[in-house]
């Protein structure tokens, strides 16, 4: 992965580069931007960085840059490729539903306050009731199966330290 962010780093860098100086004082840094495009492009073994996925795994202060390259190499060093590998051989349809995004929600819901994981709840509740029976049977067992096989996993994402940090905010 943090081959990979090194090429996006690359791209960031050549895209500051191009910006005039009224431009970079408003978007001197491309980096999640940068991170998604890349995302969209090749999803496999690959996550978005972004303030909220970061803050779950304790990078919280620096630059956007400093922030992205502390995440990804929590993510290299807690073994991301290998979690998501994994959850891809034991999810149906893991061709359509990427484990990556699975990952990145769960990171993003675990440093969202608490107070709005309701609203979470019930945006979700609406959503399955939306797709029909046999979609929504199909994402609740793909849900089974994380929850049983890779709970400690994803647990293992997110230091000790960090995993009631917006609790009582």
């Amino acid at each position: 992965m943090t081959d990979r962010f090194e090429l996006c780093l690359e791209i960031v860098d050549e895209l500051n580069r191009r910006s005039d100086a009224a431009e970079a004082i408003t978007h001197n840094d491309f980096v999640s931007g940068i991170s998604k495009l890349s995302w969209f492009v090749a999803p496999k073994s690959w996550t978005m960085f972004d303030r909220l996925a970061a803050e779950a795994i304790g990078v919280k202060s620096g630059s956007a840059r400093d922030k992205a390259t502390r995440f990804y190499q929590h993510l290299d060093d807690t073994g991301f490729v290998k979690l998501a590998s994994d959850m891809r051989s034991a999810l149906p349809d893991s061709d359509r539903f990427y484990p990556e995004r699975i990952v990145d929600q769960y990171l993003w819901l675990s440093a969202s306050q608490e107070e709005n994981r309701p609203l979470v709840i019930t945006k979700t509740a609406a959503f399955l009731d939306a797709i029909g029976d046999e979609k929504r049977t199909q994402l609740l067992r793909m849900a089974e199966i994380i929850e049983t096989n890779f709970a400690t996993d994803l647990a293992k994402l997110i230091p000790d330290t960090h995993k009631t940090s917006k609790k009582n905010k």
